[in-house]
């Protein structure tokens, strides 16, 4: 009797180890063999699932970009300023995958904004993120959790530059993991003192 393969699971085995061998050897030096030996399998058995590198590193765009909008989606109706913040703050933290997978991202896609279709991919998530913490911000202001005096829209949009501002600092490892956790807090500090009622 034939093994039973579940894809879905053959496949996030794969792009796992695809992304540690690109954090680790970079994405142009990366062969398929050494992703299929992290993955523990056979070359040809990741061709099955993957024609070549850039199948994989478009997979795990296509991954991270969804993680980003299920963790949106995850937020959509706090109860307090304070549920907000602390939604914000977990976003902000990235685990190690997650960090490598930026630098690997630029590495590779880079040079990849010069092309409207591929920016307008990136940038919708980031569309989809301030039209939540508008919602938010609304919500929370008929609510009295916030001050009456801020322009919604461009508060949203400047949270979304903040969290995109850290995770980018975190991920291109302009400051190590161990000073993540403060400068989130401090970012999420000064948040609370601008969005509070007087």
């Amino acid at each position: 009797m034939p093994k039973i393969v579940d894809r879905d699971e053959m496949q996030k085995g794969i792009l796992d180890a695809a992304l540690k061998v690109f954090v680790k050897s970079g994405f142009q030096a990366a062969t398929i063999a050494e992703i299929a030996k992290e993955a523990g399998l056979g070359k040809g058995t990741l061709y099955l699932y993957f024609k070549n590198k850039d199948a994989l590193v478009d997979a795990l765009l296509e991954r991270h970009l969804k993680a980003a909008r299920k963790s949106v989606t995850e937020y959509l109706e706090p109860e307090s300023l304070d549920d907000f913040l602390e939604g914000l703050a977990r976003m902000m933290d990235l685990n190690e995958a997650q960090a490598g997978f930026i630098r690997v991202y630029f590495e590779v896609f880079g040079p990849n904004f010069s092309s409207a279709e591929f920016s307008d991919r990136v940038g919708a998530v980031f569309d989809e993120l301030a039209q939540v913490y508008t919602k938010s911000l609304t919500d929370l202001r008929a609510k009295g959790e916030i001050r009456g005096d801020i322009d919604i829209a461009d508060t949203a949009r400047s949270i979304v530059s903040m969290i995109d501002g850290m995770m980018l600092h975190r991920g291109l490892q302009l400051y190590p993991a161990p000073r993540q956790a403060p400068l989130s807090a401090a970012a999420i500090k000064v948040l609370r003192q601008g969005l509070k009622p007087s």
